[in-house]
């Protein structure tokens, strides 16, 4: 008989206090006979082998008690559901054999029973790619890099644009597929390692480390002289309010994410200090979901799996080992220590 691991929301942070991973969730092994675990008309066994690990999943670790949000609570004793890259154990639906392996709306942990709810999220992976992509460029990430810069930007070539937090899952997508269509790209991260590869391995125009530049002001004058048309956010906070200013009359200002503001509690969130820098600039600031666009899941996917297979989309993975250090990992999303899409090989 193997195990199921799975790792478990315990209890949110203070709302004076950023997340403790090791605090708010623990890891635990339960007996599992994946023969006898029953299923209903059209479930699937799976087993995972690889988990996402995304900053969204911060958003509902809060006490309702103490902390109002527009996201729902996550419940002490759930697992966080996530999409998966899975292997079919079981099956109770003609459409699916096991052995098959399916990129997969599943949950923290080595088993999980994929129910009538959540069938339609279940799709056969390309043998030819790697599946571990079906996770970042060619899921959920990679769509809302690519719809935002073709669907919410209104990129025009010769622009300048400027995208936060680049080596991270979207922005990676976003900071290429601006410069595809002729786009000046400016990235920016959290080290000088990070730095170098934005520029000597995906080609960005020039970057920059926030962490160490003696002003984000300076540092957005430096490199961008004529001012900003396209400002991606991904960050919010201090960098998105650095941006304001720098903005061109037009310029427009996609907001796929605020991960800065997160971990933090909310009497404690960035205020915005240069909002009415844009009064009269005809600056258009839009936030969206990838979810808006799912009908381009398929041309997405087409696009940036054949820069993938040619080598021509550079992306970078960051993989830990084992449902054990998933907590360390989702920690590592918040302090800038990943690099790249986060996600967890399952052992």
């Amino acid at each position: 008989m193997s195990k199921n691991i799975q790792v478990v929301f315990v209890q949110p942070p203070a709302d004076s206090e950023p997340l403790d991973p090791n605090r708010s969730f623990k890891v635990v092994h339960t007996p599992f006979d994946a023969a006898a675990v029953p299923l209903k008309a059209n479930e699937v066994l799976v087993k995972n082998l690889y988990l996402s690990i995304d900053p969204y999943h911060r958003l509902g670790l809060y006490d309702p008690a103490t902390t109002q949000s527009q996201f729902p609570a996550t419940q002490p004793g759930a697992i966080i559901s996530t999409y998966g890259i899975s292997e079919v154990v079981r099956s109770n639906n003609v459409d699916f054999a096991p052995g098959e392996i399916l990129y997969s709306w599943v949950r923290w942990e080595k088993f999980t029973v994929v129910d009538k709810s959540n069938l339609h999220y279940l799709q056969r992976v390309k043998q030819y790619i790697d599946p571990v992509y079906y996770l970042g460029p060619l899921a959920g990430p990679g769509l809302t890099g690519y719809a935002g810069i073709t669907q919410v930007a209104n990129p025009k070539k010769g622009e300048t644009i400027v995208v936060s937090a680049t080596t991270g899952a979207v922005g990676m997508v976003a900071a290429q597929v601006a410069k595809r269509l002729g786009l000046t790209v400016v990235g920016m991260a959290s080290s000088d390692d990070k730095i170098r590869y934005l520029v000597d391995e995906v080609g960005l125009d020039s970057a920059f480390n926030y962490r160490t530049v003696s002003s984000l002001d300076d540092a957005l004058k430096e490199h961008c002289p004529n001012g900003i048309d396209i400002f991606f956010d991904l960050v919010g906070g201090q960098i998105l309010d650095a941006a304001l200013p720098r903005m061109k009359r037009g310029g427009r200002i996609p907001s796929a994410g605020m991960i800065s503001q997160y971990d933090l509690p909310h009497d404690q969130r960035y205020g915005l200090k240069n909002l009415d820098s844009i009064v009269g600039m005809d600056i258009t600031l839009q936030s969206y979901r990838n979810t808006t666009y799912e009908h381009l899941l398929a041309e997405m996917q087409e696009q940036l799996g054949g820069w993938l297979m040619e080598g021509s989309l550079k992306f970078k993975m960051h993989i830990a080992e084992g449902l054990e250090n998933l907590p360390t990992a989702f920690g590592g999303i918040f302090s800038g220590e990943n690099f790249g899409k986060t996600v967890v090989k399952v052992l």
